[in-house]
């Protein structure tokens, strides 16, 4: 590659020449595990309130419909099939993610890539490949303009999300080289998305991965169709990085390119909430197996944790189920009382109820300094509690489980699909879709009979 070119086309360059056969075999394995884990959280958040608005959107325009949109038990079209996809994805706050990125890539990459080898009827190969592309760049953008991006109020997924499914989608539709720069290039002045919602707990945030994925669909559609685009829309001087970060490091983009692979980054979630939450929720697991302390003998409950997990995560009194799900206080209460942080947990039914709400009250949330300074090598916690009888009881997680360093093992995967995917399909249908995605690059095409 040469060193004359700009960051932009040096990331294009590695995607376009990429191969399967180039790809590490724990590579694909780990594909495979983001396209079975992104396929239950989809499964079950097609069954949401939210998932029912999008049906109803595109029922308004869909004339012929042909594409699967992920359980909707109907066809639709192309494009509002990766819109619906990534909204049902993203709903349950299960879905994968990257801690030094800050982004959720699979939500925004395969709602992208799946209507799209459906459409075009395109392989297992290409579309393993096109799920490893996506990552890589979703991922090192995220890496190069984080945490400055985060606090300027733009949400990683749906910026750095677009960017991603783009170059995802062109190495897929096998566009050319300057076609896949073109398709960056659109996608950069379309990628947007604001932290607004942790002020509300709106619906918005569910909307960002699938306006990515439709947005980076539409760019490779359109650079497959002519239109021009900057070749320098990363690094220009009106470009992405100087338009969304105050700090970045260009050196993010390309460090160990083709030597190791950002994929291989990413965790898995167990509890359906923010991921800031998790090492709260896992340390109140642990406390609660351990001691035998009833609501009413609580006296409080201290989370000392890094700043990004106290700004905007601090409502004890949340009132929409997204609103639970960013909540700190509401998701150790409710893991108190429930001893899990499933997607029910986060429901009405629960966020309602006023013992798990006085409880929730009673966690004081505080930044400790020497918490954030380990960010983002690790997303630490400590929760105390304290009984009416002056015991105090202790925990620290420093990286929750389902991180690399503190993995998911594959039969929990496993489990966990099986889990959210039961919500609308049957065992045998469950277990003809495990064994799809573990033999994806012969029976792909066979994946949309069981998905619908």
């Amino acid at each position: 590659m040469s060193v004359n070119k700009g960051v932009s086309e040096l990331l294009v360059d590695f995607i376009y020449e990429l191969k399967y056969d180039d790809l590490p075999q724990e590579v694909i394995l780990q594909a495979k595990k983001c396209l079975l884990d992104y396929l239950g959280t989809t499964l079950y958040g097609a069954t949401t309130p939210t998932a029912d608005k999008i049906r109803n959107f595109s029922l308004k325009f869909d004339d012929k419909p042909k594409i699967t949109a992920i359980g909707n038990h109907q066809k639709t079209e192309l494009f509002k099939a990766a819109l619906a996809n990534g909204i049902s994805s993203h709903v349950l706050e299960l879905d994968d993610g990257e801690r030094y990125a800050r982004v959720h890539p699979g939500t925004s990459i395969i709602s992208a890539l799946l209507p799209l080898i459906e459409k075009e009827n395109i392989g297992g190969k290409e579309l393993v490949t096109g799920i490893v592309s996506g990552y890589e760049v979703a991922l090192r953008m995220g890496r190069a303009i984080q945490p400055s991006h985060r606090n300027r109020g733009f949400h990683g997924t749906a910026t750095c999300g677009t960017l991603g499914a783009a170059v995802a989608a062109a190495k897929v539709l096998g566009l050319s080289r300057e076609e896949m720069l073109y398709s960056l290039g659109i996608a950069g002045t379309s990628a947007s998305g604001l932290l607004q919602f942790l002020e509300d707990g709106s619906e918005i945030k569910q909307y960002h991965p699938g306006k990515a994925a439709l947005c980076g669909l539409l760019s490779a559609y359109l650079a497959q169709s002519g239109l021009t685009a900057p070749n320098n829309i990363l690094e220009g001087k009106r470009a992405f990085f100087q338009a969304t970060s105050d700090e970045y490091n260009v050196s993010e983009c390309t460090n160990s390119l083709g030597k190791k692979f950002t994929i291989l980054d990413v965790y898995f979630k167990l509890y359906a909430s923010c991921r800031h939450c998790h090492a709260p929720i896992e340390a109140t697991l642990n406390l609660r197996s351990q001691s035998k302390i009833a609501n009413q003998e609580i006296e409080k409950i201290e989370v000392s944790t890094y700043k990004s997990a106290v700004d905007g995560h601090d409502n004890p009194i949340p009132q929409s189920e997204v609103g639970a799900k960013m909540s700190l206080p509401f998701s150790v209460a409710v893991a108190w009382k429930k001893g899990w942080a499933g997607p029910e947990e986060f429901t009405p039914v629960y966020f309602n109820n006023p013992e798990i709400l006085s409880l929730a009250q009673k966690v004081e949330v505080k930044e400790d300094p020497s918490l954030t300074q380990l960010v983002p090598a690790k997303r630490p916690a400590i929760v105390r509690i304290f009984s009416q009888d002056g015991h105090k009881f202790e925990e620290r997680v420093d990286l929750p489980k389902g991180e690399p360093e503190n993995p998911v093992t594959e039969k929990e995967l496993k489990e966990k699909f099986r889990s959210l995917a039961s919500i609308s399909k049957s065992k045998e249908e469950i277990e003809n879709i495990i064994n799809i995605v573990e033999t994806a690059e012969e029976r792909i095409g066979e994946i949309f009979s069981f998905i619908d």
